[in-house]
C-alpha cells in the first residue's frame, strides 16, 4: 500500500514529503524496495541516498575510544597531584589550560596537523611551566591577572587546532567563532544537568547518613568537568552541527534587549548621579557589560544571512553599538581618572588595556554598519571585522600573562 502511494506522490515532492513524516520506518523500507526495483527513477535513488547518508553520522569507536582516552588523562593529571598538591594554587593554573587542551587534543585525533600538533605541545609546555612559577594569587595581582588570562590563551590553542590548515581563512575563523557559542550553550545545559545530578546524589546518600560530598566532587565531579567539554564538542559535530543555532538565535533576541538595558542604565545613571569615577564595583560592571555586549553582537552578525543590509537586526546592532562606545568611552575616562588619582596597578593597567582593545574593535564594527547602510560594503566584510582582530586579543592575552608579572616585579 505505502508503496503504490509512493509512486502516485512521486513527482510531487511537498506530499511525498507529508507521507515520509507520516510513518518514517514503514516509507523508508519502501524507498529502499522500490529503489532496487526501479533503478531508473532519479527520484527514488535521491530518497534512498538521503536514507544512507544517515548512516554516514555512525559513531565511529575509534571516535569514542580517543575521546575515553582523553577525558581519563585530563582525569588523572587534574586529579593526581591532589595528594601532593595545594588545590588552591593547583587548579587555578591548571585546570582552565586542561579543559582546552582536552578539547584541542579531541580535534588532532579527528584531523591530525604534525605543524598545529608541536605549536600546541610547544605552547602548552612555557605556559603551564611559567604559569607554575608565578607567586600564590591571594598575595600578587599581576599573578591573578596573568592566571585569569590563561582562559583566551588556552582558548587560542584549541583555536589552532580546530582550524588545522586554515588558521588565516576568515570563513574558518568565523565557524570556529559560532562553533564556540554553540559550544557554550551546550556545555552550560550539560553542567546544569551534572549539578542536579550531583545535589540527588549527595542529598540521598545524606539521608541515609553517608556524607559523599568531598569524595564526590573530587572524583565524579571532577571527571564530569573535564569531560563535559569534549563531550559538548563531540554532540555538536556528530548529531548539531548546522543543525542547531541556539547561541546565533539567543544573540538575536537578546541584542535588542540590551540596547534598551543600555539605553535605560545610562539615562538611570545620570538622573542618579552614578558615575564609575568613585566606584570601583560599578566601574567593574561596567567592562563585564563592554564583553557581554561585544560577544552578543559578534555572534549576532556571525549569524546573519544574506547580502542587504537589514534594518531590524542591522539596526539594533548599531544603536547598540553606538551606546556601549559611550558606556566605554566613559569607563575609559573613569580608569585614567582612577590612574592618576591613585597611581598605576596590575588591575587598572590590564582593565584600561584590555578597554582600548575592546574600544577600537567597537568602533571597526560600527564604521562596518555604518558603510554597510551606505552600500560601500556587505554583511561578509562586516563578519571579518569580527574575526579579523582575533589575534589582538591573543596577543594582548599573551603580553598580561608573560610580561604583566615582571613589569610589576610580582606584586
Amino acid at each position: 500500500m505505502i508503496k503504490k502511494e509512493i509512486m502516485d506522490q512521486l513527482n510531487d515532492p511537498l506530499k511525498l514529503e507529508k507521507l515520509y513524516r507520516s510513518n518514517k520506518n514503514i516509507f523508508k523500507c519502501a524507498i529502499f524496495e522500490l529503489a532496487e526495483e526501479k533503478p531508473e527513477s532519479k527520484i527514488l535513488q535521491f530518497w534512498k541516498a538521503r536514507f544512507e547518508s544517515n548512516k554516514l553520522n555512525k559513531i565511529p569507536f575509534q571516535t569514542l575510544f580517543n575521546i575515553s582516552l582523553i577525558c581519563i588523562i585530563a582525569f588523572l593529571f587534574l586529579r593526581l597531584p591532589n595528594f601532593f598538591l595545594d588545590p588552591e594554587w593547583f587548579y587555578p593554573r591548571f585546570l582552565p589550560v586542561t579543559l582546552f587542551l582536552s578539547l584541542a587534543a579531541y580535534y588532532q585525533f579527528l584531523k591530525f596537523n604534525s605543524r598545529n600538533t608541536l605549536i600546541i605541545v610547544g605552547s602548552a609546555l612555557v605556559v603551564t611551566t611559567y604559569g607554575s612559577l608565578l607567586p600564590n594569587i591571594d598575595n600578587s595581582d599581576s599573578a591573578m591577572m596573568s592566571i585569569l588570562h590563561l582562559i583566551p590563551i588556552g582558548l587560542s590553542l584549541f583555536g589552532i587546532s580546530y582550524l588545522g590548515n586554515n588558521l588565516s581563512n576568515i570563513s574558518n575563523r568565523i565557524s570556529f567563532i559560532r562553533m564556540c557559542g554553540e559550544l557554550f550553550i551546550i556545555c552550560v545545559l550539560l553542567f546544569l544537568g551534572g549539578g542536579v545530578f550531583t545535589l540527588f546524589t549527595v542529598g540521598m546518600f545524606d539521608l541515609v547518613g553517608i556524607d559523599v560530598e568531598n569524595w564526590y566532587m573530587l572524583n565524579v565531579g571532577l571527571l564530569g568537568t573535564v569531560t563535559i567539554p569534549i563531550c559538548s564538542a563531540f554532540l555538536f559535530d556528530y548529531f548539531f552541527k548546522d543543525r542547531i543555532y541556539i547561541a546565533s538565535l539567543l544573540a538575536k533576541v537578546f541584542a535588542p534587549l540590551f540596547t534598551m538595558l543600555a539605553l535605560f542604565y545610562v539615562i538611570v545613571m545620570i538622573a542618579n548621579g552614578k558615575t564609575p569615577f568613585n566606584d570601583r564595583e560599578f566601574l567593574i560592571i561596567f567592562n563585564a557589560f563592554l564583553i557581554l555586549v561585544l560577544a552578543i553582537v559578534s555572534l549576532s552578525i556571525i549569524s546573519r544571512d544574506g547580502e542587504k543590509p537589514s534594518l531590524y537586526e542591522d539596526g539594533i546592532n548599531t544603536l547598540l553599538l553606538v551606546i556601549t562606545i559611550s558606556i566605554n568611552a566613559l569607563a575609559l575616562a573613569a580608569i585614567l581618572f582612577r590612574l592618576f588619582e591613585f597611581g598605576i596597578s596590575p588591575n587598572r593597567f590590564v582593565v584600561i588595556g584590555l578597554n582600548i582593545i575592546v574600544f577600537i574593535h567597537l568602533f571597526r564594527l560600527l564604521f562596518s554598519h555604518i558603510h554597510l547602510f551606505q552600500g560601500k560594503s556587505n554583511i561578509q566584510a562586516t563578519k571579518i571585522k569580527v574575526v579579523d582582530y582575533l589575534s589582538v586579543y591573543v596577543a594582548w592575552s599573551a603580553i598580561v600573562f608573560f610580561i604583566l608579572p615582571l613589569i610589576f616585579n610580582y606584586q
